[in-house]
């Protein structure tokens, strides 16, 4: 009978442990249930706010780029060559007449040797050329002064047996003779008058043939040289070299880019702006560089067509000169002012906002102790600010931070 009544209170102890088990999964259900689904909880410290304002904004558009000179100088190789010696590097200063490198190519100066050697022959053939002809026209020039001077004879003869014919002392035979003779005599020296007129031409045009061909080949020759000398690597421009990526020994083939040489005395600034911001530049709009040197003003003197990754290129000429220090491809960041506003909504820029965009914010609650999500919408931008045109107003509080890791949580719950 003990053994039946111990079996009766074991199992009025498990139901009552199975009931209170079943209470208590009933209550962490409910509580579950009833948290919100939407909200999640997060530090308060570990998040950056800030205020809605209305007020005066000026606009801008922000970018990042380089200083350019307004003037380079591409040095090519005039030939095929080898580098003997490098003089100058790149950040070095120049003038025009600063040698940079020397340029070795023994065979190309070999063939300007044998082009001046052909230069010669060919004027030397030219000076015998002038006194063979000058030898035939002297000797064709006797000739005719002979015919002439036999013509002129003979008309004085024709002119005494004239004389004589009338008087009959002479024969009709002998005074025809005599005509015949003048006559003969006058065909001959007119015919050598028209040989010494067109051996006259002809001397010309052969000595213009042989001037042009003795011309060409001396202007190649100039050409050569020119390309000898420039193995003596020169400057060209006063400014700074740019860029030099040579070694001694090394090679180099005609027409490859060997040096790039950059005045200093004009630079002017390119900045890389982002598409969606250029719908407000215009040329002429005021600019701001800032450089190592310190700030800079200019104007946008050209915006490019050409969109590269999401931006394009816009150029700034500046206003004065820069200072000395500066030199092209030197890092700037700049900003072009496109307008301002006397009374708008703004805040700070918040993070990865783009101007003229919707996104999604947190909006503090008045006590600040959560937050929800609200769609504001953004305008215009200055370097730190950006223009509010709908979501939030005048007092508001915005979170500022990169919260995309929640996802969309409707609500933000500050952890104590």
């Amino acid at each position: 009978m003990d053994i039946a009544i111990t079996a009766k209170k074991t199992d009025s102890r498990r139901k009552r442990l199975l009931v209170a088990g079943l209470v208590l999964l009933t209550v962490m259900c409910f509580a579950r249930m009833s948290w919100p689904q939407n909200r999640s909880g997060i530090s308060r410290t570990s998040i950056w706010t800030a205020p809605v304002h209305r007020g005066e904004l000026h606009f801008e558009v922000t970018g990042y780029g380089y200083l350019k000179s307004k003037k380079q100088r591409m040095i090519t190789a005039p030939t095929d060559a080898t580098v003997h010696e490098i003089f100058l590097k790149p950040g070095d200063q120049v003038n025009a007449e600063s040698m940079i490198m020397q340029l070795g190519n023994p065979e190309f100066a070999q063939k300007v040797r044998q082009v001046q050697r052909e230069c010669d022959t060919l004027q030397n053939r030219y000076q015998l050329l002038e006194a063979q002809q000058k030898r035939e026209m002297l000797a064709h020039r006797a000739e005719y002064e002979k015919l002439a001077a036999e013509w002129e004879s003979a008309e004085l003869n024709v002119k005494a047996r004239e004389r004589l014919f009338k008087r009959g002392l002479i024969s009709t035979l002998e005074f025809e003779q005599a005509k015949l003779l003048a006559r003969q005599l006058s065909k001959r020296r007119d015919l050598e008058s028209t040989r010494l007129r067109e051996l006259a031409n002809v001397h010309r045009e052969t000595l213009l043939i042989q001037r042009n061909i003795i011309q060409q080949q001396t202007e190649y020759l100039h050409s050569l040289n020119q390309r000898l000398e420039r193995l003596q690597v020169r400057a060209g421009i006063d400014g700074v070299v740019q860029k030099l990526a040579l070694e001694p020994g090394q090679s180099v083939k005609e027409g490859q880019t060997m040096i790039v040489v950059s005045s200093v005395a004009e630079l002017y600034a390119t900045l890389n702006v982002s598409q969606a911001q250029t719908d407000a530049l215009h040329i002429d709009q005021p600019a701001r560089i800032k450089t190592r040197a310190g700030e800079l003003a200019g104007r946008v003197s050209r915006i490019s067509p050409v969109v590269e990754r999401g931006s394009l290129t816009v150029e700034i000429a500046l206003d004065g000169t820069a200072p000395e220090t500066l030199r092209p491809e030197t890092p700037i960041e700049g900003s072009i002012q496109t307008g301002h506003a006397e009374n708008t909504i703004y805040v700070q820029k918040p993070a990865n906002a783009s101007p003229g965009s919707d996104m999604l914010l947190y909006r503090l609650s008045p006590d600040e102790s959560y937050a929800e999500l609200v769609r504001v919408t953004l305008g215009r931008e200055t370097r730190e600010y950006m223009e509010v045109i709908a979501g939030a107003h005048p007092g508001d509080t915005l979170v500022l931070s990169d919260l995309s890791s929640l996802n969309g949580k409707k609500q933000l719950h500050f952890d104590n």
